[in-house]
Order: structure tokens, then sequence, then C-alpha cells
């Protein structure tokens, strides 16, 4: 209706193409998109929703060039994840990372940020060895970028190489010593893969001190204090963590905790809920196996 009464409104235009866009009516949300083309307002997040409607439809060349066309905004780095993700579906990868380096080079000021991204579609789309030396080359360039020794940190702790990951989070906590991110990823490692559960413990300890409501770093006081042979300690800890964030990784701790303490169908049901959470969880069945439960719960 306002539209309507307003029918060269750009606002207006704008609104009705992403409400339509939302509602499935692919027509008028379309026709609503295409009028902002030549706008001087909002052409360039029209170019982004008619690539995502492209998309959504399979015309996938079609919604490249509409991303493309996305300026410096507030859809821009998602329209270059789009980008990427599009190109390396079809087998592209060259092309791909072409492409980020010609917005490096155009948008000097967001390139921590583009190598962030791009290393992060890499390795969604499983291209792990490039992942790595694309964060190996960022990092040559921002040396204290945090986010990009964190997301190489937990690279190298997927791959097993525990002292690499232990480094880059040192060197972030070398640079911004408060870092409750980097104090609970380095903490959580050390007592989840080592033996080093007390030096564990204090950066944990930091962590939670700066920021006493994370469902991670709740989680990993708790799983720390179970290592130390604490578990009526842990428990409460585990529990407010899984109230808050009911993943599968939570559940598999706390139901671990609570199966230790002998309380077995609460245990059961929280297992349930993180596979609910998750069918696909390894880690609770691993789990299990490792207490020797079988998958109703019972003492195999």
């Amino acid at each position: 209706m306002l539209v309507r009464q307003e029918p060269r409104d750009p606002d207006l235009r704008l609104s009705l193409g992403i409400v339509a866009l939302e509602r499935g009516d692919t027509e008028t949300a379309q026709t609503s998109f295409e009028s902002l083309l030549d706008s001087d307002e909002h052409a360039s997040s029209a170019n982004f929703y008619l690539g995502q409607l492209a998309e959504r439809q399979g015309r996938n060349e079609e919604a490249l060039l509409y991303y493309l066309q996305v300026e410096p905004g507030s859809d821009f780095l998602q329209a270059t994840i789009n980008i990427m993700e599009l190109l390396i579906d079809s087998g592209q990868l060259e092309a791909a990372n072409d492409h980020m380096n010609r917005m490096r080079n155009r948008f000097p000021d967001r390139a921590a940020d583009l190598y962030l991204f791009q290393a992060r579609v890499l390795l969604q789309k499983g291209h792990e060895e490039s992942a790595e030396a694309l964060l190996v080359n960022a990092l040559e360039a921002h040396p204290t970028h945090s986010d990009l020794l964190y997301s190489r940190a937990m690279l190298y702790d997927q791959q097993g190489r525990l002292e690499a990951a232990e480094r880059d989070l040192r060197n972030i906590l070398t640079y911004d010593p408060h870092n409750a991110t980097a104090l609970n990823a380095l903490g959580y490692i050390l007592t989840d893969k080592t033996d080093r559960h007390e030096e564990a413990y204090e950066l944990i300890r930091q962590a939670l001190a700066l920021n006493p409501e994370e469902p991670a770093i709740l989680d990993s006081m708790g799983w720390v204090l179970y290592n130390l042979g604490r578990p009526e300690e842990a428990l409460p800890y585990l529990q407010d963590a899984m109230s808050a964030y009911p993943d599968q990784e939570i559940a598999a701790h706390l139901g671990e905790v609570l199966w230790q303490l002998g309380r077995k169908e609460e245990a059961r049901a929280v297992w349930q809920q993180g596979l609910e959470t998750d069918p696909e969880s390894e880690l609770i069945p691993a789990t299990r196996e490792r207490l020797g439960v079988d998958a109703e719960g019972a003492n195999q």
C-alpha cells in the first residue's frame, strides 16, 4: 500500500523487496529490486538481493554478476563470501582465490577481514591445505591480528599440531593479555589434550573472570575441574553451560560428569538432548564408548 502511494520511494521499494523475498514472492521481490538498480540509493543492496534470488533459482552465473556489483557496505562481506562459495562449488578454486586477491588490492583497509573470511570458506569447503597457506600469508602481512592468529591456532588444533596451536594462542596473549577467547581456547586445549590441568585451570579462571556468562568458558571450567578430579565442583558450571547453550560437546561433558557421579538417568537424558541437537555428533557416542556405556545407557 505504501509503495502504491509513494512509488518512487527507494526505502519503501527496498523494504517491499526484502519482505517479498522472505515470503517467497519472487516476482514481487525481483521487480522491487530491479526498480532500484538505476537509483542513487540502495542499488548495491538491490544487487545483493537479486544475487540471492538468482542463486536460489540455480542461476549461478547471473548471481555472480549481481554479487560482483555490490559495493562496500553492510552486504559487501556476505556478497564476497557468496562469490567465493559459488566459484569453489563450480570447481574454480583458483578463480575464487584470484577474486579475493583483487578484493584485497581494491580494499586494503579490509584486507585482514577478507583473509579471515576466505580462510573460513576454504575450511568449510574442505580445502584445509589452501586455508593454512592463506593464513600463513595473511599473518606475514598482519602478524598481530588476533582473529587470524586464532583461526590458524584452531586449524592447528584440528590437525593435532598442539605446539603450533599453543604458540599462536600465546602470541595473541602477548599482544592482548585480556583476550578471554584465547585464554579459554588455550586452557581448553591443555586440559582436553594434555595433562597440564593446573596450568589450564589458571588460564580458564582468567577467562571466566573476564566473561563469566560465556557458555564455552563455563564448559571449559567444568571440564578442567573434572579433569582435576573435582567432579562435584565441575557439575554446576557444566549445567549452566548446557542451559545457556545446549550443544553436543557440552552435553558430552555434562553427561560424563553425571555418569561418574552415579546420576546415570540424568546422564542418559543429557546425552539424548545433545544428540537431538546434533544427530551427527561423534563426540557423544565416543564418550559413551570410552565409559563403557551402550547406546541405551547401560553398562557394557
